[in-house]
């Protein structure tokens, strides 16, 4: 016969308690997994707004490139709204003059690399590119300040040299505009030397001209300005170190397609003219810029202290040569570490500048040579040079 063991009112009180205990065990869990599921989920669209939103502060930002490059070629005047679509947002560009309030109204805002910011319309005019960039409902906000990358050119003379220079013939050089535009200061010296102690050597019939603050001058017409001694391009131009160099080429680029006359930035990093790249005509407009890359004036220049002997000797520091010019009216700018020589009948109106500082007594015009200043022709060959410069940055 079996017995069974009476349960005790211990035994029954505990088996009672355990059952709510697990069920709340379990509630509680459950909780935490729905806490949790719904933190992931949480974190899963917060990631995805996230993603969102850099996808439309990325796409503002593709408008403003897009911007920039229409301003570059069309300026601010022509073709804005800039619009657009890139990665399924829609994105529009708008251009308004940037201006500051100096508490007696809003002031037009320009900018120079010599003084920055300014409101005497001093360089050139800074616009504000403002892009938003939609999809949806999701947004985003993007603004740049731009201004014309060159155009800060301001030519101290037809023909500014860094050396002595020799002039013969029936040239003329002159000061007087030709294009008889005020905005650049009116008249000029015929030749400003950056050395006193360098002169201009002339012979024949050689006419200088100019403004007649410089007519007492000996030479008549000549002065001299060591600020405007310029060792590269940039520096001439007003741009920023390395801005020219995409448009460099070697003379055996040039030669392997010549146009049959210049436009825009010629940059010839070799010899140009008859005994180099191209030939003895410069017909056309624009900047041309006969400069080897590696060649420093200084360092050829035995009176300064970055004088280097070794590389003054070796041909690959050469300056490049401007040489043997003989026709063609050239427009614009010309810029070489030296020049030998501008002869026949060739024309020039605008500026020459020769970087090179040491004088080795060659002809740098003969002939019938004309080398006119022209506000008209600088402005209009630095216009948009280098690109549009960037200012500043901002999300909104």
């Amino acid at each position: 016969m079996t017995h069974r063991r009476p349960q005790t009112a211990s035994r029954l009180g505990h088996a009672g308690f355990a059952l709510p205990a697990v069920l709340a065990l379990l509630v509680a869990l459950s909780l935490v997994g729905s806490a949790a599921a719904i933190l992931t989920s949480t974190e899963v669209r917060v990631a995805a707004l996230y993603n969102l939103s850099n996808r439309a502060s990325a796409a503002a930002n593709g408008g403003l490139e897009h911007a920039v490059a229409h301003f570059g070629v069309s300026g601010p005047e022509d073709g804005w709204p800039v619009v657009g679509s890139i990665g399924g947002y829609d994105y529009g560009v708008e251009i308004t003059r940037d201006s500051f309030d100096f508490g007696a109204g809003q002031l037009p805002v320009s900018w120079s690399s010599a003084v920055g910011y300014n409101t005497d319309d001093d360089g050139q005019p800074v616009w504000i590119l403002s892009s938003l960039a939609t999809r949806g409902p999701y947004q985003s906000s993007e603004e740049l300040r731009v201004s014309v990358g060159g155009g800060t050119f301001q030519a101290a003379a037809p023909f500014t040299s860094s050396s002595g220079m020799k002039v013969r013939g029936n040239v003329t050089i002159s000061g007087v505009d030709a294009s008889d535009d005020d905005s650049c200061g009116g008249d000029k010296p015929a030749v400003v030397l950056t050395d006193p102690d360098h002169d201009v050597d002339s012979g024949g019939s050689v006419e200088f001209e100019g403004d007649e603050a410089y007519a007492d001058s000996v030479p008549p017409y000549v002065g001299h300005d060591p600020a405007t001694a310029f060792n590269t391009p940039e520096e001439v131009l007003g741009l920023d170190p390395g801005a020219l160099d995409g448009y460099q080429q070697t003379g055996q680029e040039f030669d392997a397609d010549p146009p049959d006359t210049l436009s825009g930035v010629t940059y010839v990093t070799d010899d140009f003219g008859s005994n180099g790249a191209g030939s003895g005509d410069i017909d056309g407009s624009g900047v041309l810029i006969v400069h080897n890359p590696l060649y420093d004036p200084r360092e050829h220049d035995p009176s300064h202290p970055l004088y280097d002997p070794v590389k003054a000797a070796d041909p690959q520091y050469a300056p490049a040569t401007l040489g043997n010019i003989n026709k063609g009216t050239f427009n614009g700018i010309v810029i070489a570490d030296r020049i030998d020589k501008l002869t026949g009948k060739t024309k020039i109106f605008g500026s020459v500048v020769m970087l090179r500082r040491v004088d080795d007594g060659r002809n740098v015009a003969t002939g019938k040579t004309l080398i006119q200043y022209s506000c008209t022709a600088i402005q209009t060959s630095t216009g948009g040079l280098g690109g549009p410069r960037r200012l500043s940055w901002s999300a909104r």
